[in-house]
């Protein structure tokens, strides 16, 4: 019998300066059960219950400032210790989650599991929507609407293996099932707030628009069910091919579409420290839901099938490893129009070089290097209107740099790394884009004892230029980046 029990309480300030504040409370256990050599009882129970103060849900830029979804030029980014939302603008989350699962090994290299969760959450909100213009002008709006979500999920799953030394077998089946169920409280209140400009912690006199729960408004049943098989063959240790099918159904009020998707993939291994693959991935995803604050807010669409290729090669030596991969994804394209609905019409391509690596440069120094270069795509849009536009969010090259140097003579480790993303499309019709940004961060580990207990301490700096920057809170939406931010934790093993 094995258990783990987390108690957490986080009480403070946020690094939203003048009101940002958060109160979250956490408690879970999990606990394991052996109730024969070869059945295992699984169950976890998880509480959560977070408050924030002074957030925003995102920030629309626009030409007049005003409350208006026609999109426009980005304001300069601002920094993100700075309060754009009133202080009484807040976000309160309760959530509980319960599982459980039986596991049972009913042969030597075969395993049968079934499990059930059961998750909860119901949100009370009195955030902010903020409207700006590219000189900073904006108007707050604030909105009160809470909402309920209730989960479960079932499978159950068998695996296994079989074969000799030279073709072996590793299989997988299966089925699940989903269903979710979401809605809004019928009592909804909205007010704009008033005007200024962005970073002048402007205090608006509180609307008190706090509501509670009155039945439900928009209601989105979905079920899911799935049946899945797959089998990876080994042959020798040079060679794996993997194949799998998957059926996939989504039914809801307005739909009903299933599909069969299929996996494949092939690895080869010319010599023990390189492998080559090739993969190709079909699956039928659900379909997205219209985010608060577009006209049609809520509505569901319909499950779509993506599709991924990816060819790589990875090595691994003693003091360097690296990895190489070209992919393409092609996934529903979804936006919100200059008149605020939002919309999902075509597809968004991503095609690309990925690359990876690090290197050992001596016992005490190692280097670790990535980067990305995109290209993305919109296709098959209605009209052909949008067709060859990249997505909105999509940046076409990003890398980091991360090092770690070990000090001679004392148990410490100095840290630090780059980050760099570049310019990316604001809108659909790629008229506006957000510059590119650039964060540094660095950090040290002291690893020493106290009594016979091993402890690390570790203190990190990010953003230490503290670079203000925007990030993409889903089509045409913005939220800032976070400010420069330090770091201190102690890690005990005993």
């Amino acid at each position: 019998f094995g258990y783990r029990i987390n108690l957490i309480n986080e009480q403070g300030d946020t690094y939203v300066k003048d009101g940002g504040k958060m109160d979250r409370q956490t408690a879970s256990l999990a606990f394991d059960w052996r109730l024969t050599r070869d059945v295992v009882l699984s169950v976890d129970a998880l509480h959560q219950e977070r408050r924030v103060d002074a957030v925003y849900y995102q920030l629309v830029p626009n030409a007049s400032g005003g409350v208006s979804n026609a999109i426009s030029a980005p304001p300069a980014a601002v920094d993100g210790s700075k309060r754009l939302a009133s202080p009484f603008a807040y976000s309160q989350v309760r959530s509980t989650s319960l599982g459980t699962s039986l596991s049972w090994q009913f042969a030597p290299e075969w395993n049968a599991k079934v499990s059930y969760r059961k998750w909860d959450q119901d949100m009370q909100s009195d955030h902010s929507f903020l409207y700006a213009n590219a000189a900073g002008t904006y108007s707050e709006m604030q909105i009160s609407l809470p909402s309920q979500v209730r989960s479960e999920q079932t499978q159950a799953m068998v695996t296994g293996s079989f074969g000799g030394d030279y073709l072996r077998n590793d299989m997988t089946l299966g089925v699940s099932y989903s269903g979710i169920y979401a809605q809004e409280s019928n009592d909804f209140k909205s007010a704009v707030l008033g005007t200024g400009v962005l970073g002048a912690n402007t205090n608006y006199a509180n609307p008190g628009l706090s509501t509670v729960w009155s039945g439900g408004g928009w209601r989105f049943p979905e079920q899911q069910k799935s049946a899945f098989i797959s089998d990876i063959v080994h042959f020798g240790s040079q060679v794996d091919l993997i194949g799998g099918l998957r059926h996939s159904s989504f039914r809801s009020t307005t739909y009903d579409k299933g599909a069969v998707t299929p996996t494949l993939a092939v690895v080869y291994r010319p010599v023990n420290w390189l492998s080559t693959y090739a993969s190709y991935v079909e699956a039928l995803e659900q379909g997205s839901v219209a985010p608060t604050g577009t006209i049609n807010a809520n509505e569901v669409f319909a499950p779509l099938k993506s599709k991924q290729t990816e060819i790589g090669v990875k090595a691994e030596l003693e003091n360097w490893s690296g990895s190489a991969a070209l992919f393409r994804m092609n996934q529903a394209l979804t936006y919100i129009t200059s008149g605020g609905v939002y919309t999902q019409d075509g597809q968004a391509r991503y095609q690309g070089l990925e690359l990876s690596s690090k290197l050992r440069l001596d016992r005490r120094w190692n280097l670790l290097a990535s980067a990305v270069f995109l290209d993305a795509r919109n296709t098959r849009t209605s009209g052909g209107t949008l067709d060859g536009k990249r997505p909105p969010g999509a940046s076409r090259q990003q890398y980091s740099l991360y090092s770690e140097y070990s000090l001679a003579d004392m148990p410490a480790t100095l840290t630090g790394g780059v980050r760099y993303v570049s310019a990316r499309a604001l809108d659909t019709a790629n008229n506006w884009e957000l510059p590119g940004y650039t964060v540094w961060d660095l950090g040290a580990r002291y690893v020493t004892h106290l009594g016979q207990t091993k402890t690390t301490l570790r203190l990190n700096l990010d953003n230490v230029a503290n670079k203000a920057y925007w990030l993409m809170a889903g089509s045409n939406r913005l939220i800032q980046g976070a400010p420069r931010t330090v770091r201190l934790s102690a890690q005990f093993d005993f």
